[in-house]
């Protein structure tokens, strides 16, 4: 044979023996349904994929968590669906961004991935997620997760009493307000829209340096229990000095939240840093107040589309037979979770829109006991008197609360 053919052959062979091993190496896709490995073509040290994904809800805005088993040198996206950053020092996962795409609820995706690797440890997937939601691997049921009865589970309490360890969560105290904030724990909610601009959605309170709670339909799409895309929103602390303000990396939806009633309309958000605890920015405390000496929302004011100035106005509870007197068409959205409110009296501060935060301060007894007055969180609004087309804070006008204290077991679940 002509040397050069057969040095030729040679190389093609060797070529062929690298594919042929870099497609062995490959596992099994962790979702057959969802993820396929294909034909990445005759270049060596490289293979090609096939995400999918589809939602139930309109989702605006694509960040796709993907995760490999061992080192990528590239990871390239067909068409520059969007962009790809590393996530990871192994250069093992991988955060696909494309913050305009919006994927229509029901409707499919496919993105076409190239994977490229140096040595012989070829990478393969072990999952990927979408807007914080696990896409693959499915899940598939073990026998070991199933509970096996109460004579032979022994692990069973020890994996429920689980909790993650505390300790780099700071120190601080709770409620109190300053010459510089009286109310520090006051947030609101902005939504990014197209044009890069933000816009004021509603209002939250601090309850820990790394979340603030707000009302579910303020994250929510209309019409369903959907959640928001966290990098769509960000939230603010106008009283701080310099002003802070933070991403969002989770929102947390209460699981028995329904959009037809506005039952368990309580959402948790979660910030993608800690604040600064300072005299303007502090978290409000958690916790039933058995003697209160006033109620206090809080919040900017409702004459104005982008407030910029924190005002308040003092609540006093009524009755639920009186409540459903006065909301008539809106009663039935009353729950057993919630609590009726309205104005001690003809207020110039006409405060108390959508996911305002009813602070009660402890009356003078308690204070003596715990040294510094105390403010607890009491409720949230979920529905204000501006949603219900009037804009005039008085004792005509009714203020339905979601009741804070009856949600403590699930707070605290979610944000510790």
């Amino acid at each position: 044979m002509n040397p050069f053919l057969k040095a030729l052959l040679m190389v093609c062979v060797a070529a062929a023996l690298v594919s042929l091993n870099a497609a062995s190496a490959l596992k099994i896709s962790p979702c057959p349904d969802l993820f396929q490995y294909v034909d990445g073509g005759d270049e060596p040290q490289q293979w090609q994929g096939m995400l999918k994904f589809s939602s139930d809800h309109a989702l605006q805005g694509l960040w796709i968590r993907v995760k490999f088993d061992a080192t990528v040198k590239e990871l390239i996206l067909q068409d520059q669906f969007g962009e790809v950053v590393s996530r990871s020092p192994k250069n093992d996962e991988f955060l696909i961004k494309n913050p305009t795409y919006l994927l229509k609820p029901k409707a499919s995706l496919t993105i076409k991935i190239t994977v490229k690797y140096d040595g012989n440890k070829v990478p393969s997937l072990i999952g990927y997620r979408l807007n914080g939601q696990t896409v693959c691997p499915e899940q598939l049921g073990d026998l070991s997760d199933v509970f096996q009865n109460d004579l032979n589970d022994k692990e069973f309490l020890n994996e429920v009493l689980f909790t993650k360890p505390i300790a780099s969560i700071p120190k601080y105290e709770c409620g109190l307000s300053s010459s510089k904030a009286e109310y520090p724990w006051t947030a609101s909610i902005q939504y990014k829209e197209s044009n890069e601009k933000s816009r004021y959605l509603c209002q939250a309170t601090l309850i820990t340096p790394k979340h603030v709670i707000t009302a579910a339909h303020c994250v929510t799409y209309r019409e369903s229990a959907g959640r928001l895309s966290p990098g769509l929103l960000s939230v603010s602390f106008e009283q701080s000095k310099p002003r802070q303000e933070s991403g969002v990396v989770g929102i947390n939806v209460h699981p028995g939240y329904k959009f037809t009633n506005l039952l368990n309309d309580v959402a948790i958000v979660e910030l993608s840093a800690p604040v600064a605890i300072d005299d303007f920015v502090r978290p409000i405390c958690l916790g039933e107040s058995l003697d209160v000496a006033k109620n206090v929302v809080v919040g900017y004011t409702l004459d104005k589309v982008i407030p910029n100035e924190i005002k308040s106005s003092d609540l006093k509870e009524i009755s639920a037979v009186e409540c459903e007197k006065r909301l008539r068409q809106w009663s039935p959205l009353i729950g057993d979770n919630s609590l009726c409110a309205t104005y001690k009296s003809d207020e110039s501060n006409c405060v108390g829109d959508s996911g305002s935060g009813v602070a009660s301060l402890q009356n003078a007894q308690e204070q003596q006991q715990q040294q510094k007055p105390i403010w607890r969180l009491k409720g949230v609004v979920s529905l204000g008197v501006a949603l219900q087309n009037k804009y005039v804070c008085n004792e005509s006008a009714t203020v339905l609360l979601t009741d804070i204290s009856r949600y403590l077991r699930w707070i605290r679940a979610t944000t510790f």
